[in-house]
């Protein structure tokens, strides 16, 4: 039995009444597979991921944050799903039946998890999405969750058991009782971190990132622009908030969804142009894609946009399950038209947030403390009712993620898998949420809208592409012609 994480129970809370706070990636399968082969794979998987057999345990009176227990009732066939998508577009196809997937709630009375297989009308589309609660995995375990469940190969270490599941027996109202009795009782060595953590850092942490922008220095903006008279803008009055923007409101339960690629070596290569990271430039080109979609939309604000980016800090030693990451927020130059200009300011601001990122791991563990879970659960659910996120802002405006991944094929019952696409949860007030996840050399992106909002989440898949295809194109004739702007 494992006590819920702090942060991990938070996101229960996202399981509101538009919300829900589970994460989907889509595997496309270079082959056919039927439900009942990917049933024999991952019922052979199971010892090696034993969340996947576990379910949450509330405890007494909502005191405290639930366990995990063993589900003494586990059975697969609730856990697996088939389906056939019938068009001729498969991938658009695709992309709706993926998103109806993701609008449904899971059920908190099983383990909180689904695998989907969704074959097409011919005979080599398949796509298998995996689909599991934010409280159980973050981006990363959720990767190699899949890894663990879906490759071919097996898995690196045995489970010491004799193959058969034994599960534990549930504990009494009055364990949990008495459990969540001792839980409350950290919350004083709690908050004495939290306020030595919090002293002073947050307030400072926007204004520290949006001010250096201005600390460009000359020689990086002679090399972007050609001229040593341009430079990138000054902001001298950070707010808060960020700025209003079309998708900044409440959202409805509905999901609409996109998915492409990416060249990483393209990105590599401006980065190494610029001085910069893969991330600079990928939060770059998601600046240049709104900025576009905001223009189109005739609502792009004076000021830049706000990003929310979390950062993985799991290591080989962390458990799959679980979250472990640190969040920092940066600007987005979306008021900057030069793409390369962007890059540098990207690249200037988002040095400063990493040292000083806004909400590390630990930090975040304690916030979430003095939020029980069902307190914040009925704090959502009078949020979504009120449409409070149409009158209040949050200081961010899109929650951009990168996964990192790995070049190497993986495999699906022998079928190589073609590509890794993530759909993310969404909020109130976030309504769009862009995700890019590294595989076989590729950025495979994944865009999720709410379509009351953003009706159309292939445009702004669109206008990524071609914002990275003109900052590559930019960096490219800047390496070659250095003195023409």
């Amino acid at each position: 039995m494992q006590r819920l994480s702090s942060l991990d129970a938070s996101f229960l809370a996202l399981d509101g009444p538009h919300g829900a706070g589970h994460i989907c990636l889509t595997a496309l399968v270079a082959g056919r597979l039927d439900l009942d082969e990917l049933r024999d794979l991952v019922e052979a998987r199971l010892p090696f991921a034993p969340i996947l057999r576990r379910r949450l345990r509330n405890v007494p009176l909502g005191i405290d944050r639930p366990w995990w227990v063993d589900d003494p009732d586990f059975d697969l066939t609730q856990h697996l799903f088939g389906s056939v998508v019938i068009g001729d577009e498969w991938r658009r196809e695709l992309a709706r039946t993926v998103a109806q997937i993701a609008e449904q709630p899971l059920d908190r009375s099983r383990p909180l998890w689904e695998i989907h297989l969704v074959q097409g009308s011919a005979s080599d589309q398949t796509a298998v999405i995996t689909k599991i609660h934010h409280a159980a995995v973050d981006g990363i375990a959720g990767r190699d969750l899949l890894t663990t469940l879906l490759d071919d190969r097996p898995p690196e270490t045995d489970p010491s058991s004799d193959g058969a599941w034994h599960p534990a027996s549930l504990p009494g109202t009055g364990e949990m009782l008495a459990r969540g009795v001792l839980g409350v009782a950290d919350l004083a060595g709690t908050a004495l971190r939290l306020e030595a953590a919090l002293m002073g850092r947050l307030p400072q942490v926007p204004t520290l990132a949006i001010t250096s922008a201005a600390r460009v220095s000359s020689g990086t903006v002679e090399w972007l622009t050609g001229t040593a008279g341009d430079a990138v803008p000054v902001r001298t009055r950070p707010r808060i908030s960020a700025p209003r923007t079309p998708f900044n409101k409440a959202i409805t339960r509905e999901r609409a969804w996109a998915f492409g690629e990416l060249s990483l070596d393209d990105s590599k290569a401006v980065r190494t142009a610029a001085g910069a990271t893969v991330n600079d430039v990928l939060l770059s080109t998601v600046a240049g894609a709104l900025r576009e979609w905001l223009l189109r939309a005739e609502a792009l604000p004076e000021e830049p946009l706000r990003a929310l980016v979390p950062i993985s800090v799991r290591t080989d030693e962390d458990k799959v399950t679980g979250n472990k990451i640190d969040l920092m927020t940066c600007p987005l130059p979306t008021d900057v038209a030069d793409p390369l200009v962007r890059l540098t300011s990207v690249r200037e601001t988002t040095a400063v947030a990493k040292a000083h990122r806004a909400i590390g791991a630990d930090t975040l563990q304690d916030v979430a403390s003095f939020a029980p879970p069902a307190l914040a659960t009925r704090a959502v659910r009078v949020v979504a009712a009120a449409r409070l996120a149409d009158r209040v802002r949050l200081p961010f405006n899109v929650l951009v993620s990168n996964v990192p991944g790995t070049r190497e094929v993986l495999h699906l019952h022998g079928q190589p898998i073609e590509g890794l696409y993530p759909l993310p949860a969404l909020s109130d007030g976030l309504g769009l949420n862009i995700t890019i996840q590294g595989y076989r050399g590729r950025l495979h992106v994944g865009v999720v809208t709410c379509p009351a909002l953003i009706p159309d989440p292939w445009e702004v898949l669109d206008l990524l592409v071609a914002a990275h295809d003109e900052l590559v194109e930019q960096g490219r004739l800047r390496a070659t012609h250095p003195s023409q702007s």
